[in-house]
């Protein structure tokens, strides 16, 4: 199942994954500074059709926060992230197998 990488430190070791695995969507900030102590609310996750084929993901970062829209918004995610300035890495992965990433538009802003 397809994922990024976002907001990725230049060794890979700090990022924020988003993508698609088994029967979710999710946002995942396990890998950012700053996390709350407690370790609660590191991922959020959101239903996902196994048999859909293909998903059409819609996200957008800034400086502290990633969004995933999920297949035209029927399903959000919004969270706040702590990046360090430096890192603004982007990574394609999978997950148990092979994804085609296709009509991938990747726009920066002017700040």
């Amino acid at each position: 199942m397809p994922g990024w990488q976002l907001r990725r430190s230049a060794d890979g070791g700090r990022h924020v994954d988003v993508g698609v695995y088994s029967d979710h969507a999710f946002v995942d900030r396990g890998c950012t500074a700053g996390l709350d102590a407690s370790d609660r609310w590191q991922e959020g996750r959101t239903p996902f059709d196994l048999s859909a084929r293909t998903v059409r993901l819609r996200v957008l970062v800034d400086r502290t926060s990633v969004e995933m829209f999920v297949d035209d918004g029927r399903y959000a995610h919004s969270t706040v992230v702590f990046p360090d300035p430096s890192d603004t890495g982007l990574a394609l992965f999978t997950i148990d197998g092979q994804a085609v990433f296709r009509n991938m538009v990747i726009r920066e802003f002017a700040v």
